[in-house]
């Protein structure tokens, strides 16, 4: 049998073409905009005197979605679980007020307090996450040793920024 000789084999190579985006770029556009809308929910309950349920239930749901989106990148399994144990408590409460409201007895305001104490603290841990798994950085393109070169040697490929004549 002869030895392989391909070229992937190689400890120096490099694939020829990569795509320009990634799956990954598409991640981040969506995460941003579930950041918008959970930051647009806390400040509205944040600043009102008793939230309401309609605005805890879509602060709710947006800090559920990112959950779901990053629990893969959270590399500690305490808080992943610990996490899930806010979430599945989170979710009772919600379902007790919704209950309240269908029986026609609201709840009292220290039950919504300690629900909207749960939330904003589910917020906190959130976005703490965000910062630690490296979400909101901007990511670069590798360039190679060439590229960095060429880059030196022409500067940008830009033209809008001539002067005009």
């Amino acid at each position: 049998m002869e030895p392989n000789t391909d070229k992937t084999e190689e400890n120096t190579w490099r694939p020829k073409f990569k795509s320009e985006f990634s799956m990954g770029q598409f991640d981040f556009i969506r995460y941003n905009k579930w950041l918008e809308y959970v930051e647009q929910y806390h400040g509205a309950i944040a600043s009102s005197a008793v939230p309401q349920l309609d605005d805890m239930q879509k602060l709710f749901a947006g800090l559920t979605i990112l959950f779901y989106c990053w629990k893969v990148l959270i590399s500690s399994d305490k808080t992943r679980k610990e996490l899930k144990e806010k979430f599945k408590d989170a979710k009772g409460r919600k379902r007790k007020w919704e209950e309240n409201i269908k029986n026609g007895s609201p709840p009292n305001t220290k039950f919504i307090f300690d629900f909207q104490d749960l939330l904003e603290d589910l917020y906190e841990q959130l976005m703490e996450i965000k910062q630690i798994i490296g979400l909101g950085i901007m990511v670069k393109r590798v360039m190679t040793t060439k590229e960095k070169i060429m880059e030196g040697i022409r500067g940008e490929k830009r033209l809008d920024d001539l002067p005009e004549a």
